[in-house]
């Protein structure tokens, strides 16, 4: 009759990074605790069809003939999940005194064709280093981009590094747009006219018409003894923050 014996069995490999296909590794089988090889015709080799990431196997199993039998010796291996990287974008941020960024994926690279797996968000949060206009600034993501799809399961995602720009904004003064002043060496302080200057602005002002009915020093209108209109130019100072000579306010 034939011999009971029991087997070793080796792979030639126990790790596969998953490419959508069924892994198919090496096999050799000695008889378990010697050196001797089991004839190729004694045993069958069954690979699992597995084509995911996650555990597979490969299955021996006695052909019947030769001198020895044997039951039935799962091996196990994996199959890894692929890793795959993107890039992400950000509009240009207006300065508004925070560091808040909203972040928004761009292609996967690495997808096996036919492959059902995308992003799950069209963006996510970020933080600016810090909340000062520049370009180019780091921004670290609050939350990260995730995978879905039918074969998500089988990828793994790396973060995007992330840049972006903070912009400066727009002084957006209330200015009172008329204002009535005798003639005659009277005063009007054009700063009462204007408000809302955002974090103390210096704030200028020109005549740039009707120079012959006023007169400016600084903020104060003097009016001469004609009548007329005078038309006043008011420019408003840029503002840096951050100290870094770029203005968050323009």
């Amino acid at each position: 009759g034939r011999k009971p014996i029991g087997l070793d069995v080796k792979l030639s490999a126990y790790e596969f990074e998953y490419d959508g296909n069924t892994k198919t590794p090496g096999v050799t089988v000695t008889i378990l605790g010697t050196t001797t090889t089991l004839g190729a015709s004694e045993y069958q080799v069954e690979h699992s069809t597995i084509t995911k990431a996650g555990r597979a196997s490969v299955t021996i199993k006695d052909t019947g003939s030769g001198n020895y039998s044997f039951s039935d010796i799962y091996v196990n291996f994996t199959i890894t999940p692929k890793e795959l990287t993107m890039s992400a974008s950000m509009d240009a941020k207006t300065y508004d005194g925070s560091t808040s960024a909203t972040v928004r994926p761009g292609a996967l690279n690495g997808v096996v064709s036919g492959d059902d797996v995308s992003v799950a968000e069209t963006s996510v949060n970020g933080t600016f280093d810090n909340e000062f206009v520049g370009t180019g600034k780091p921004v670290t993501l609050s939350q990260n981009f995730t995978l879905t799809g039918d074969k998500a399961g089988s990828y793994t995602l790396t973060q995007p590094t992330v840049t972006g720009n903070i912009i400066a904004a727009d002084q957006e003064p209330a200015i009172t747009a008329t204002a009535s002043v005798a003639r005659g060496g009277k005063t009007l302080d054009l700063s009462t006219l204007v408000s809302d200057v955002k974090e103390n602005g210096t704030v200028c002002f020109e005549i740039s018409e009707g120079g012959d009915y006023a007169t400016l020093d600084g903020s104060t209108l003097t009016t001469t003894d004609k009548t007329g209109t005078v038309k006043i130019t008011v420019k408003i100072g840029a503002v840096d923050l951050g100290g870094d000579n770029t203005p968050e306010y323009k």
